[in-house]
Formats: structure tokens, sequence, C-alpha cells
């Protein structure tokens, strides 16, 4: 294969990827994404290179699950022509298609479960029918790929719930910017509660279910409530500020 027209008129055509070396396959790889949109256009040979890079290169595993993650995305049944053509025009706002195609690729790129990568496309449903901007899908995106499965899951099972205990999944919950600090129930006992963007997170990525997303506020300020005795808030005062602090 000799340059990036050949290879379109090869899938425009629906003829199968025959590659012969791992040249070819490379510069095949390279041309699509040079421009990031071409992911979305030429899905249906992505389950080919897939397997071109398994069979000709296995020991190049990274690269094989990224196509992996790419096939699954777009081929995987969850988005429609229709779908992926109106994709193409949400990724090209503001004539930003080039660097939006590319923030997707760092995304997919980045998924390291099955799961992370249903949730993304839930959060692509979203957008496609406009629960979501653009700018709160790919933030959505970004938690999503940089928690850890176990910690969405303990979000989805607990969304409803407010002045949790502490425990690991919380820890990284807040790091996420999905908890916080919601109060204090007893002396050096903290409670935690979910932000408005883990509703978002959870509506849009983790459930997906279109009739269930509601609409929210992502900038309203969480509340914080104290509910220790007077007492118990003045001796935690004294604690941090010292005691006899007018």
């Amino acid at each position: 294969m000799d340059n990036l027209e050949e290879f379109k008129e090869l899938v425009c055509n629906g003829k199968e990827l025959v590659v012969n070396n791992i040249q070819s396959l490379k510069e095949i790889c390279q041309s699509i994404l040079d421009d990031p949109i071409d992911i979305i256009r030429y899905a249906p040979v992505l389950t080919q290179i897939k397997d071109c890079i398994k069979a000709q290169a296995p020991f190049l595993y990274p690269t094989w699950k990224f196509w992996d993650n790419v096939d699954k995305f777009f081929n995987g049944g969850m988005l429609s022509d229709k779908d992926k053509q109106k994709f193409i025009e949400k990724l090209d706002d503001a004539g930003k298609a080039n660097a939006n195609g590319k923030r997707l690729i760092d995304i997919i790129s980045k998924v390291d479960t099955d799961k992370k990568l249903a949730y993304i496309l839930n959060a692509t449903k979203a957008l496609l029918n406009e629960k979501v901007t653009l700018s709160r899908y790919f933030r959505i995106c970004h938690i999503v790929i940089n928690t850890l499965e176990e910690d969405l899951q303990f979000l989805k099972a607990h969304i409803h719930e407010e002045n949790l205990l502490y425990s690991v999944e919380i820890s990284g919950l807040v790091v996420s910017g999905l908890a916080y600090v919601s109060g204090f129930r007893e002396k050096e006992v903290l409670n935690y509660s979910f932000t408005p963007l883990a509703k978002a997170v959870n509506e849009c990525a983790l459930i997906g279910e279109e009739n269930l997303i509601s609409s929210f506020n992502l900038d309203e300020s969480p509340k914080t409530k104290f509910f220790a005795t007077d007492e118990e808030f003045s001796e935690m005062l004294d604690d941090v500020f010292g005691k006899n602090v007018k």
C-alpha cells in the first residue's frame, strides 16, 4: 500500500485489508492518526487493523490494545452510522475537529477496562442527545479514565447516600473531585458526601440511561454541616487554633 488515498479507496469499497509487513501496517495506522477524525470515518476497517497487528506484531500489545479499544468503541454496536456522523459534527465545535479528535484518541488510549469503555460510550450518547456540552463531556471522560473502576462502582452503589464514613474508595473519589468532607459527626470523625459532578458522572456515564439523566448544576457549591455539639465543636477549634483564642 503506497499512500493514504489507496487506503481510503480500499475502505470505501469494503475490501479486505491486506498487509505484507509491519512497516506497511505502521504507515496505515499513522495515516489514520494524522487526522484523528479519520478513526470515525474509517471505523469499518478498524477490526482488520487490530487483527493485522495481532498477527503481524503480537509483541506490540499496547498498540494492539489501543486499536482494540478503538474498534470496540466505534464498532461495538452502541454508535450507529448516524451517531458517528453527529459525533464528527460535535467534535468540530468551533472548527476544532483535529484538536478535539486528538483529545478523544488520548481518552480511548487510556481506557484500562471494558467497563470504563462502556462508561465513555454512555457519556458519548449523552453528548449526542444534548444532555451535556462538549466541555462537560471531556470532563466526565477525564474523570472516568483517571478513577479506579472499583471507586466508580462504589459511587454508583452509594450515590443517594450522604454523610458517609471514610473508606479507601471515598479517598479515591475525593482525589477525583467526586466526594468532599461534608461535616463532622464527632471529634476527629469526618463525614463525606458526593459532589454535583459525581451525580453527572453517575447519570451520564455509569448508568447511561437517557431517561434517567436530569439537569444538574455542576457549579453548585457543596454544603458542609457540623453534627458535633457546641462543646465538641469548641474543642475541635481549640485543637486547631489553640485554647483561649478570641
